[in-house]
């Protein structure tokens, strides 16, 4: 508008920011230019939060000051400072700000709220030499980042030091956190030395006009702010309100009755253009996906992946990465940015699945916290079919022991305290209680003391050679024809008894009615009354006859197909 001042200092206003209340949409957008500056300083609303850019992208850049704490050769505080922003409306970025810390012996914490809730993130930075820090990199040695959730709209910052700095006093005598543009601020080893000439930072804002959506906005259009004729609007991603935008092959001011203008697009623009609508339609792909699998639903606390991270973390799914492939999918070992190995499980199941199911199977998975189960970290809903992240291990499995031809096993109590320990820990202990649910055992780890096992999982899936498997098992079991398709290693002699006793357990398990399966506690009862059963033992014969060898060599033709 004409009567609106569009510059306060070095800073340019665009629509619908001003420095007057008599042209501004909402107060939230006003300006206030505080001229006992030279030049003078524009600030946000009626506060203290000084303004240093304003994008019609909906971005806004504001100045923050900087958490420090300095110590003396003594190990006396010197100097201690925290940071603190405080907005009205606009929420902090969590896409373009990092809540960063450097230091040799430090430990921060930022302390935020959103209309709801208090949030609370730190991260440790620690390093005995200046040689042991990288420039660039912000792991914990020397700098340490984490990130910021969506609508904070305040947050205060605190630094501490463990040991007062007095064994890098050399080196680093100060600690120092703030939030920060991401790409604003790089870590230097010179910044161990001294910070203590940077006072102020710029944290992102993510800005929107109004209090209501797009459909909302558009009944009432005298107070509708997307007023160019070529124009769009869009609902605030973080934060209340909407943006507008100015349509492909315009560009200008939206907010502006004239703002969008079109303009002529050369050869390179016209690619540009095609390569942006192909960017939306994949991130509205991915979207859709995430939606579908139900990952507006999910309410844990699990971090989730990018299609992106998972690629760099598998070198792009790459064949030398593959640990395991089954009919459900194929896991790969991974390694994620910051150097932990993980495995990645890429399910293929094909059709459509139950998304309610999928989500109580994930939270489940998610809430388990037990040394004998594997840990899941995350995972990606960005793809066809869901991605799951699970921690790496290299201990042994249950399946690996039964299956090595080489190793004599023995099937004794070790083995059923193993799976006792672990069915009466998900069904009674767990935060969480598992009712009925699959056990493999290619997920379960095998250590010699029981009940102590490091990791171990479970596994929803069942792959279809294993559905086939078991019904095969099964009507084997009801024909009383159990002896013919056992594994051609278990030496018989006299324990039919307790093997038939054992099978009829494992083919209640295998019910398809879940009515009739038995709970994990029922599971457990019953192998802790088996005695008899520890008395059976794996090992190679002299000799292999051919019906004893039936069901291995159906397990062979199963994996092969």
């Amino acid at each position: 508008m004409a009567s609106c001042r569009t510059s306060c200092g070095n800073l340019t206003i665009p629509f619908p920011f001003c420095t007057s209340s008599d042209c501004n949409l909402d107060e939230a957008v006003l300006i206030t230019c505080n001229h006992s500056y030279d030049p003078p300083k524009p600030f946000l609303n009626l506060g203290s939060v000084e303004v240093l850019d304003i994008s019609l992208d909906g971005l806004m850049k504001v100045a923050s000051s900087v958490a420090s704490d300095c110590y003396d050769k003594s190990g006396s505080q010197i100097n201690g400072t925290t940071s603190e922003l405080t907005l009205s409306k606009f929420p902090i970025s969590s896409t373009q700000n990092k809540f960063t810390a450097f230091g040799c012996d430090t430990h921060a914490l930022t302390d935020g709220s959103d209309e709801w809730k208090r949030m609370s993130a730190g991260c440790v930075s620690w390093c005995d030499s200046i040689n042991s820090t990288v420039n660039g990199t912000c792991f914990g040695i020397g700098c340490c980042q984490t990130s910021i959730s969506k609508w904070v709209r305040d947050f205060l910052v605190d630094i501490r030091s463990f040991r007062n700095h007095t064994r890098v006093k050399s080196f680093n005598p100060c600690g120092y956190a703030f939030v920060v543009e991401t790409e604003a601020f790089q870590f230097s080893t010179t910044h161990l030395k001294d910070l203590q000439n940077t006072k102020i930072v710029p944290v992102v804002l993510d800005w929107s006009v109004g209090n209501v959506t797009c459909l909302e906005a558009r009944k009432n259009l005298s107070t509708y702010a997307c007023r160019a004729t070529h124009s769009e609007c869009s609902d605030a991603s973080n934060g209340i309100g909407y943006n507008c935008n100015c349509l492909t092959g315009f560009q200008g001011n939206p907010y502006l009755v004239d703002g969008c203008e079109g303009f002529m697009i050369p050869a390179v623009g016209s690619c540009w253009i095609f390569w942006r609508r192909k960017q939306k339609k994949v991130v509205k792909l991915r979207l859709n996906l995430f939606r579908r699998s139900g990952g507006l639903l999910l309410n844990n606390n699990l971090p989730t992946f990018t299609v992106e991270d998972l690629k760099m973390a598998t070198d792009n799914y790459d064949e030398k990465n593959i640990i395991l492939r089954q009919h459900s999918g194929i896991s790969y070992k991974g390694i994620l940015i910051y150097g932990s190995q993980v495995i990645i499980k890429a399910s293929n199941v094909p059709g459509e699945w139950d998304t309610e199911v999928f989500i109580s199977k994930l939270s489940t998975l998610s809430k388990i916290r037990h040394r004998n189960v594997v840990k899941l970290i995350g995972y990606c809903l960005e793809t066809q079919f869901p991605v799951l992240v699970y921690e790496f291990v290299t201990i042994e499995t249950l399946f690996d022991r039964i299956h090595n031809d080489a190793l004599a096993f023995s099937l004794s109590c070790n083995m059923q305290k193993l799976l006792k320990c672990w069915l009466n820990y998900v069904h009674s202990t767990a935060s969480v209680q598992i009712i009925h649910g699959n056990l493999k055992s290619q997920q379960l780890l095998h250590i010699t003391k029981p009940c102590l096992y490091r990791k171990k999982a479970v596994n929803y899936e069942r792959p279809r050679g294993e559905e086939f498997s078991a019904r095969y098992f099964v009507s084997s079991v009801r024909e009383e024809n159990l002896i013919s398709i056992l594994d051609c290693r278990i030496e018989i002699d006299d324990k039919t008894e307790q093997l038939t006793e054992v099978a009829k357990l494992a083919e209640k398990c295998l019910s398809d009615s879940s009515v009739e399966r038995p709970t994990v506690k029922e599971v457990a009862i019953a192998l802790e009354s088996m005695k008899e059963a520890s008395d059976l033992f794996w090992k190679l014969p002299k000799t292999l006859s051919p019906n004893s060898c039936l069901l291995m060599e159906l397990k062979k033709e199963l994996e092969a197909s």
